[in-house]
């Protein structure tokens, strides 16, 4: 595991802080290894703790939409909290869409933080909102399997074929 020099860290910051396919495939591939990803949830709840907190003249770029979707892709799951935190960002709805999707990627670790949070009235909108769109993704996948099973079974013979 190979963890980035705080210059190394500013550079793929400054990479992401612009849109762009590529940059955001090779920093899925960076945070593959655990020790960035680390790197990379703490650089991106710092950076959401100055925009939401700290001084006026903090500005939101791409590049924590490009760490939630990188943290969401190679399932990090110790980006949970903090994407959990990030998603609650009404300030920045590109930002909450992004942590949403990084949390209903990660599955399962992530509902259960979700329906520990619903009982939270200050947590329950953003809880509701991540299970709507999960359950909207597992009815999506379930139909499309649904459709090619039915599509692969064969035909079941008909009387008529039987009766002659």
């Amino acid at each position: 595991m190979t963890q980035w020099t705080p210059e190394e860290l500013a550079g793929w910051w400054r990479l992401a802080a612009e849109y762009s396919e590529g940059r955001v495939r090779r920093l899925i591939e960076a945070v593959r290894d655990p020790d960035r990803a680390r790197q990379l949830t703490t650089l991106l709840q710092d950076t959401c703790d100055e925009i939401r907190y700290g001084d006026s003249g903090a500005r939101l770029d791409f590049a924590p939409i490009a760490a939630c979707v990188a943290l969401g892709e190679v399932g990090f799951e110790e980006a949970i909290p903090v994407l959990f935190d990030v998603g609650g960002f009404e300030a920045a709805p590109p930002l909450d869409t992004a942590a949403t999707w990084a949390l209903q990627r990660l599955g399962a670790p992530a509902f259960r933080r979700v329906i520990s949070l619903i009982g939270d009235p200050f947590e329950r909108s953003f809880g509701y909102t991540m299970l709507e769109g999960r359950v909207r993704r597992v009815r999506r996948v379930a139909g499309a399997r649904m459709m090619t099973s039915d599509q692969e079974k064969e035909p079941e013979p008909s009387c008529a074929a039987e009766c002659g």
